[in-house]
């Protein structure tokens, strides 16, 4: 048996190569612009391509510009081609800028070719990096002018690596581990596999998470980036993909494109790539795990039992500054949630050691100096990793310029430096540890020379200025729960607005959990109940009240935006989900209902409103020339004793003029209103409702001219308006009503506060101070008995999955249950009974009680969602009786399965 012991691929820094630098003249050969495919080649059916301008700023946010690639080649044929950009570029934190940086003045990003990558993962893509200088030259620090820009975070790696080969005689070789989680859904929280360590679970077969890193990997060897291997992590959804050892410039360009690819391809299958470094509080986090191997350019080879005098050097400037790396490494808050002891994060005290997890610098293959390198475990990816990069290199060359010794001794294990005692760690020399949040670690990084050395007084003051800018955005809300999600999407590729989700902790393996600050109850629970609907007192009026209208877009066909029905009850449908990207896409899903029923109500009047200062003010009536006996009761209190003289002075001036009144005031809001109404009126008559009074409101008219909108109203007195005329299926509207009251109830079911546990005596129902000295009166916030229920409330975006007729004897019958069934359930509605008329079936609940006359009203908003948009296709609809456990739809299947009753035989 051989006892050989070297192992490990051999990396040198004359063997690797950026394999993936393409020349532009080849952009149509290797993939970009190439001619559509099983066409003949010709201009008309050419692909067209982009090549994306990137960079990286200063919070590690990528950003691009797409650039054609005829005018890409033009652009290379001049002596700098590049683009124009502002120099507040790199101080931007959403649509924010850092203190230290203005809207004057802009940087030339220098296009770098050697940096041209395909990105395969879209066709037609390619990418570049850059450099940003000066426009003209300026004088530089050595008093020389220069192009250079102090904070263009690729010159300052570039300069510490030439450094570090002219005047230390070393180079390195930088290879990452990109670790990331995988999410089905981030509201809540989903991730897209649970799954063990390595575990063939985590990738099966045929599975969405095996296609995505598949490709993946497909697409990053065909940019040229060289992959080791990938595997499932140990947290939900966690993934690590190991790229090859590249120079440290390429590898941290590389590492860019990486990212870019994983977020890319994570959105083409409805997934989402998420860098954050710790989503789950009881797994571990995702880290951004630096090998650097270090080699002398004419220093003897490395020995097998030792590190070389270079090795041993470097990693002793890298353990002298680490503390004030954390900054570059570490650089957001949330950073530090996943660096703590005992959970294979590297650990918080400085420290090295072979083959131990637990040490933020871990040597691996210390046998086989072919491979032998220094895995750094204090970054994750959050950070710059050109920034970080050189920090860790100028740290290291500096040790080696000064031939540094490296004192600290080797921590193996078993135990970490965590569970060593503090006299085992100083005989160790492990004496410090790294800084245990964000604040400590911009302290350090503020009063370090070597960040002075590296970064000079520019980048240093604007680094320092944009992160505080960042973690302030970062840790802007209340909750532990919103500082996590708001991390979450900032390194995930998303940019829309941030919701507050519920995060699943769902790992089998426990991890120690550092406490949460603010666990005190004023942080949890700070009051009761919610302030959004104060007061809450009895609603003024019975029927909803639209207190705005939708914005009118006089370009759009002249329409009403409201109408009014009467709320029958509930029942459940199945349908189709089409929603990609969720786990229930082409799934079968049952959702509940609410059927409104809608007579058509009736025109009998328009009203002018025009602009004042202080708002609408109303200009005139006109009423039709008929008025039904139910909207004339709406106006009588006792129609009994009034029905006689009702309204005949109002009949009798409208049989003397002829008609001639009601034009001349149509014409007076042609003239001056900006706004028109339609008065409209329920038909109450035709429901099963006991109830005689119909229900009147004003409904605007919106679209086309004013002329436009008074001609369409008057050509609707006294005619009616059916729901199909306002609304269609798959439109989102919002619903006003009044919700079910309740009476007067004590403050613990109204407010919600909790009954104080046994021994409190006299205080089991008491919810602290009911105000302060001043004013001296108790405010209608502080939680006490009164009304509950019965409050007016609006509920926005519900969805019409189907708009019935009432003449239609199969209204609740779909394409797949052909069943000749109308949409009243057996029995009739619990408190309502049978829908005679046209109804709408709206997704979900509304408010108010059975009966309760609801307003409907075109949605305030413009929906672009997916969700919003979804085409829903009804499969059955339940008319089982609602009393009970209705078994049966119709009667006759009720009476083919029972038989003939012996009270009808």
């Amino acid at each position: 048996m051989s006892l050989n012991h070297i192992h490990g691929v051999q990396y040198t820094p004359s063997t690797v190569s950026n394999a993936a630098s393409i020349k532009a003249e080849d952009l149509e050969t290797l993939g970009i612009g190439n001619k559509l495919s099983g066409a003949p080649w010709s201009s008309a059916n050419r692909l067209q391509a982009y090549v994306r301008l990137t960079w990286m700023d200063l919070t590690s946010l990528v950003r691009y510009r797409a650039i054609p690639v005829s005018y890409f080649l033009k652009m290379l044929k001049s002596p700098r081609p590049g683009a124009a950009v502002g120099k507040c570029i790199l101080g931007m934190v959403n649509v924010g800028f850092a203190e230290d940086f203005s809207l004057m003045g802009e940087y030339l990003y220098v296009i770098d070719p050697t940096t041209l990558r395909l990105c395969p993962y879209e066709e037609g893509i390619a990418s570049v990096l850059g450099w940003f200088q000066e426009k003209a030259p300026v004088l530089g620090l050595d008093g020389h002018p220069t192009l250079e820009v102090e904070v263009c975070p690729r010159t300052i790696l570039h300069r510490v690596v030439e450094h570090a080969r002219k005047k230390a005689g070393v180079e390195f070789l930088v290879g990452f581990e990109t670790e990331f989680i995988l999410l089905k859904s981030t509201n809540p929280i989903e991730a897209v596999s649970y799954h063990d360590y390595s575990a063939s679970s985590g990738l099966p077969t045929g599975s969405i998470e095996s296609r995505v890193l598949r490709e993946m990997s497909d697409a990053l060897i065909k940019a040229g980036i060289e992959v080791t291997l990938y595997h499932p992590e140990v947290a939900p959804g966690q993934y690590e993909i190991v790229t090859g050892p590249l120079l440290p410039l390429e590898a941290a360009d590389a590492l860019i494109h990486t990212r870019e690819t994983i977020i890319n391809v994570a959105v083409k299958h409805g997934l989402k790539a998420t860098f954050a470094p710790r989503v789950y509080m009881s797994s571990p986090g995702s880290a951004a795990h630096t090998h650097i191997s270090v080699h002398s350019l004419n220093g003897p080879q490395k020995p097998i039992d030792a590190l070389s005098a270079v090795e041993a050097s470097f990693i002793a400037g890298v353990l002298k500054h680490l503390p004030a790396m954390a900054a570059v490494t570490l650089p957001t808050p949330a950073s530090y949630k996943r660096v703590m002891d005992g959970v294979a994060s590297g650990g918080t005290f400085v420290c090295w050691g072979t083959e131990n997890r637990e040490a933020p610098i871990r040597l691996t293959n210390a046998k086989s100096p072919g491979s032998r390198n220094f895995e750094l475990r204090f970054l994750d990816g959050t950070c710059n990793p050109h920034l970080a990069l050189a920090l860790i290199l100028a740290s290291g060359t500096a040790a080696i310029l000064d031939h540094e010794e490296l004192t600290m001794k080797d921590c193996p294990g078993p135990r970490s430096a965590a569970q060593l005692s503090a006299t085992e760690r100083e005989a160790l020399g492990i004496t410090e540890r790294l800084p245990l949040d964000w604040d400590s670690a911009r302290a350090n990084f503020a009063s370090s020379a070597i960040v002075d050395e590296t970064f000079g007084r520019e980048l240093k003051v604007k680094y320092l200025s944009v992160n505080k800018l960042l973690g302030k955005t970062l840790e802007q809300d209340v909750t532990e729960l919103e500082r996590l999600t708001r991390i979450l999407y900032r390194f995930i590729g998303l940019s829309r607005g941030v919701p507050v989700v519920e995060f699943w902790f769902c790992c089998t393996k426990s991890f120690p959990v550092r406490p949460l600050k603010m666990s005190h109850r004023k942080y949890e629970a700070p009051r009761h109940g919610s302030l959004g609907f104060l007061p809450r007192k009895r609603a003024a009026r019975h029927r909803g009240k639209v207190k705005s209208f939708p914005k009118d877009d006089p370009k759009k066909p002249v329409h009403l935006t409201a109408i009014m029905g009467y709320k029958a009850g509930m029942t459940h449908v199945v349908r189709d989900l089409d929603r990609p990207g969720s786990k229930m896409h082409k799934k079968e899903v049952v959702e509940a209902v609410t059927i409104i029923e809608t007579p058509p109500m009736i025109a009998v009047g328009v009203v002018g409103y025009v602009e004042t200062p202080r708002g609408l003010r109303t200009l005139t009536t006109v009423w039709s020339s008929h008025l039904s006996d139910e909207v004339k009761r709406r106006f009588y209190k006792n129609w009994y004793r009034s029905k006689k003289k009702a309204f005949t002075r109002y009949a009798k001036k409208h049989a003397e003029d002829s008609g001639k009144s009601t034009a001349r005031e149509l014409e007076r809001i042609r003239k001056y209103c900006t706004v028109v109404r339609v008065l409209a009126h329920t038909q109450i008559r035709k429901t099963g409702l006991s109830q005689k009074k119909a229900h009147l409101m004003e409904i605007q008219v919106n679209g086309g001219s004013i002329s436009d909108k008074v001609d369409f109203a008057n050509g609707l007195f006294e005619k009616p308006i059916d729901v199909s005329s306002v609304f269609e299926q798959d439109e989102c509207i919002d619903v006003i009503a009044v919700t079910k009251g309740h009476g007067f109830e004590g403050v613990t079911h109204r407010w919600g506060t909790k009954k104080l546990p046994r021994k409190t005596h006299k205080g089991l129902r008491k919810v602290a101070c009911i105000g302060a000295w001043h004013p001296s009166k108790v405010m209608f916030s502080v939680a006490r008995a009164g009304q509950n229920g019965y409050h007016h409330r609006t509920e926005i975006n519900k969805k019409i999955y189907r708009i019935g007729s009432g003449e239609d004897e199969k209204n609740a019958s779909t394409e797949h249950d052909i069943t000749k069934k109308a949409i009243t359930p057996m029995g009739g509605f619990p408190h309502y009974g049978i829908v005679k008329n046209d109804f709408l079936m709206l997704k979900g609940s509304i408010p108010g009680t059975k009966k309760r006359v609801i307003t409907l009203r075109k949605s305030l908003m413009v929906h672009t969602s997916r969700r919003d948009l979804e085409k829903v296709q009804l499969k059955f609809i339940d008319t089982s009786s609602k009393f009970g456990h209705g078994s049966f739809q119709t009667f006759e299947e009720k009476a083919a399965f029972l038989g003939t009753l012996k009270a009808r035989a």
